[in-house]
């Protein structure tokens, strides 16, 4: 009898030290698979953070690397009078178009990548040179009257302000990325 007491004792022993152990690796289990958890979330802040800069700076790279436009659509003569060329002024323009289009595509290509505030300033200018654009647009198709400053030169203008506003935004969004992941 006492040989099955101390059988019994050793069974129910062996029995809370496997409850016992059950329950401290169900709670490291848990507590690894937590960490592992939070390591892949990590991981992942980390690889949207490289996109976001990969394609940000490869935008910045494409701004860059857009040909120049000489804006230059007269010149002076012997008198010192200055003297507008028609046709240099349609080879500016069409220039102009062509590189506000292709700084627009750019743009909207990386547009979800920039934070609201850095994007407010190009979105308004945008907004601006597409309206300006419209009443040159009615002006020259339905003979509309146009508003006081609104001509071809200050639509240019405008977009090389919209450039200028995307290249800004783009570069300072990339400097907000990596200040971040130096710090």
């Amino acid at each position: 009898m006492q040989d099955q007491t101390l059988y019994a004792l050793l069974l129910s022993s062996g029995v809370v030290a496997a409850v016992v152990t059950a329950v401290f690796s169900s709670f490291s289990a848990r507590s690894a698979g937590q960490r592992v958890f939070e390591l892949e979330q990590i991981k992942h802040q980390d690889s949207r953070e490289t996109f976001r800069y990969t394609k940000l700076y490869e935008a910045l790279t494409e701004l860059r690397a857009l040909p120049p436009i000489d804006y230059r659509y007269g010149s002076f003569d012997e008198s010192g009078e200055f003297v507008e060329s028609r046709e240099r002024f349609k080879v500016i323009v069409e220039a102009a178009t062509g590189r506000h289009s292709d700084v627009s595509g750019i743009y909207g290509g990386v547009q979800p990548l920039i934070v609201p505030a850095l994007r407010a300033e190009v979105d308004d200018l945008m907004a601006r040179e597409q309206s300006m654009s419209d009443q040159l647009a009615r002006y020259a198709l339905r003979g509309e009257p146009l508003p006081a400053d609104t001509d071809v030169v200050s639509l240019i203008d405008l977009r090389r302000d919209v450039e200028q506003a995307v290249v800004d935004a783009v570069r300072n969004q990339i400097e907000r990325l990596t200040a971040t992941n130096q710090a």
